[in-house]
């Protein structure tokens, strides 16, 4: 049998085959649109319009800068693009400019001659030459030197570089792309980075979508992770899934950390899970993190009630939407998580609890 396409990939699936017309894109490995589904997960608007970017940018060898938080998915966009291109065979080399001192950063990225320092006692090659037809992937861009930002500049404008020690001018045969959460136009209007290297950077500029943009997507970034645990600990797990009351709360929270907080979050809570079920409890520090976020708008520990302060500084609509939204969490804490008794507490039905707390429940309906 034939499995019908979802709309998401017949788009994807039609962008392939109008772009296959061009001679750039003869490289494009098959199953390049299940690769990226995989990779990248999430339907929200958010993703879709991510997801398409890659589509229209993987054919192209142009620049491209990643914007974007920390915990986004920087890395894995580059490497999509890489991937969905005709340098795809070639080498994907990534490098965390913020991760080492400059000079070593230059000379890994560069590579040095015999005798170019102390130590240096045999000719070595750096990334550029690693990546030599393939991709360069500089994350945390804005983290470089004044010195070395010049000599990145060169490789842009020039496509050659000379090793440290070197006199030699060598070919640099790579797609550049590079990654980073600051705002870089800021940081060069304010001379902490070069606006020409700016420019020849941000030829293109992608940004990857906070998690809080896209909490559509947490159930199922969430069983994927859940399922990538599971993978790696051999299912030595009994935790198989979440309970309503977990999700919401997952739903609820802030992310700050954004994906790989989300991540990170359902590891701990699988591996101390104490049933197929995660609950909850199974989340010690997301439990902390609502009872501060709580505190700062306004509730104490023991429930004193919201302060008023900070609403009467925005519209009637605006304050009675922050209101409910305080007024869910308090009870969602009170009741031990328990969205029933919000709901009866509250005195609505349950599908607007599930409304409020932006999760629509799939299941049966919980009996009254």
């Amino acid at each position: 049998m034939i499995p019908v396409e979802n709309l998401d990939q017949r788009r994807y699936r039609l962008a392939y085959q109008g772009a296959a017309k061009k001679r750039t894109l003869c490289a494009v490995p098959l199953g390049a649109l299940e690769k990226l589904e995989k990779t990248l997960v999430g339907k929200s608007a958010a993703m879709r319009e991510l997801k398409e970017n890659i589509l229209k940018l993987c054919r192209h060898d142009t620049t491209v800068l990643i914007q974007g938080e920390t915990g986004t998915g920087k890395e894995l966009v580059a490497n999509m693009l890489h991937a969905l291109s005709p340098r795809s065979q070639k080498k994907f080399v990534a490098i965390n400019c913020a991760a080492m001192p400059d000079q070593l950063l230059e000379a890994l990225l560069f590579g040095y001659e015999r005798g170019s320092f102390t130590g240096a006692d045999r000719q070595t090659t750096g990334y550029l030459d690693n990546a030599s037809g393939g991709t360069l992937f500089l994350d945390e861009i804005s983290e470089t030197s004044a010195s070395l930002q010049a000599k990145l500049l060169r490789v842009l404008q020039e496509r050659a570089f000379y090793r440290l020690g070197g006199h030699e001018l060598i070919p640099a045969d790579v797609r550049i792309i590079s990654a980073t959460n600051m705002d870089l136009r800021a940081l060069a209007s304010k001379g902490e980075f070069r606006h020409d290297l700016f420019y020849r950077l941000n030829v293109v500029k992608v940004a990857t979508p906070p998690l809080r943009a896209r909490k559509e997507d947490i159930p199922e970034l969430a069983l994927h992770f859940l399922q990538d645990v599971r993978e790696n600990l051999n299912g030595e797990i009994p935790a198989e899934g979440f309970s309503d009351s977990a999700m919401a709360m997952l739903m609820n929270h802030v992310w700050p950390g954004n994906a790989r907080e989300l991540r990170n979050a359902i590891e701990h809570a699988a591996i101390f899970a104490q049933s197929a079920l995660i609950e909850p409890g199974d989340f010690p520090r997301l439990n902390e993190d609502d009872k501060a976020t709580m505190k700062t708008r306004g509730f104490s520990s023991e429930g004193s009630g919201a302060s008023v302060e900070g609403l009467t500084a925005v519209d009637l609509r605006e304050a009675r939407r922050r209101f409910e939204e305080d007024y869910f969490l308090e009870l969602y804490r009170k009741t031990g998580h328990n969205l029933k008794e919000v709901a009866r507490r509250a005195g609505v039905d349950l599908a607007t609890v599930y409304r409020k707390f932006g999760y629509l429940k799939k299941a049966d309906p919980i009996s009254e």
